[in-house]
């Protein structure tokens, strides 16, 4: 019987000990309920620059064994949650307030993790007309119509920092 509520308390100790990330919270001071920090190379989620390299950071040695894992740009900049076990899903911070706003089941950059480093240009039009050109060949086509030039002018928006208004292409 004694070892029964000895089992019993530890379950209950262990549960109540967990940590719970949901939609509202705040990214940063969930992180920071982390007495020991975990890196780990997050696979490749997006063709974005600002996306490349990133961090998966945990609260164990072993990443399966872990409740969430903190998605971090590879400067180390928090932009949101993954949820380790069944149903998998990601928690994002979409306005770059710290604040888990949006919730799902596959990855987004956040706008702002592009905005941020993007040169926001009125007189450029060039993107503008890359994203007309992608329409009309690919919506308004009666077949697929989308040529290869076109194709590497949009993936060069995720690749090239340097090009004005890149942060219309990662909506």
């Amino acid at each position: 019987m004694k070892y029964i509520f000895i089992r019993l308390i530890l379950i209950l100790t262990t549960a109540s000990n967990a940590q719970k990330i949901k939609q509202g919270d705040n990214l940063k001071d969930e992180f920071n309920k982390i007495n020991k920090p975990y890196y780990y190379n997050a696979p490749s989620f997006t063709g974005f620059a600002e996306g490349s390299n990133m961090i998966l950071i945990g609260s164990k040695p072993n990443p399966e064994d872990c409740d969430f894992l903190f998605v971090a740009l590879k400067d180390t900049t928090l932009i949101g949650v993954f949820k380790v076990s069944t149903p998998n899903s990601f928690l994002f911070d979409t306005e770059g307030n710290s604040i888990l706003n949006s919730t799902s089941d596959f990855f987004i950059l956040p706008l702002w993790t592009v905005k941020n480093k993007t040169q926001v240009s009125a007189s450029d039009k060039n993107v503008i007309s890359l994203l007309d050109k992608l329409y009309e060949k690919t919506m308004q086509a009666n077949e697929n119509e989308l040529d290869e030039k076109t194709l590497k002018e949009y993936n060069s928006y995720q690749t090239n920092t340097t090009l004005a208004n890149r942060g219309t292409v990662s909506v």
